[in-house]
């Protein structure tokens, strides 16, 4: 699972992650702008879960693998940091 960076949390809120399927820009590269806007503006304060890859594959209709590359991403970015066991 997926951390913002900061103290460890609770429950994440939910947002509602659009993406358009007729885009030039690929479905992860909008799910990463989108998270990272979340992240920046606040939306997910630091310490909140990110949903997990099941429930965001669930909310935007993309595949796991795809949610799964888009959250590696973040956490190379250092955006987020994943925390073992949650």
């Amino acid at each position: 699972m997926a951390h913002i960076k900061a103290p460890l949390l609770a429950d994440y809120p939910m947002l509602n992650f659009q993406i358009q399927s007729d885009s030039d820009v690929p479905a992860s590269k909008q799910l990463f702008a989108q998270i990272q806007f979340a992240i920046a503006s606040g939306q997910y304060p630091p310490a909140h879960r990110l949903p997990s890859t099941r429930q965001l594959a669930m909310i935007t209709g993309l595949h796991r693998n795809t949610i799964s590359k888009v959250y590696q991403q973040l956490e190379e970015s250092g955006l987020v940091e994943s925390v073992a066991g949650s």
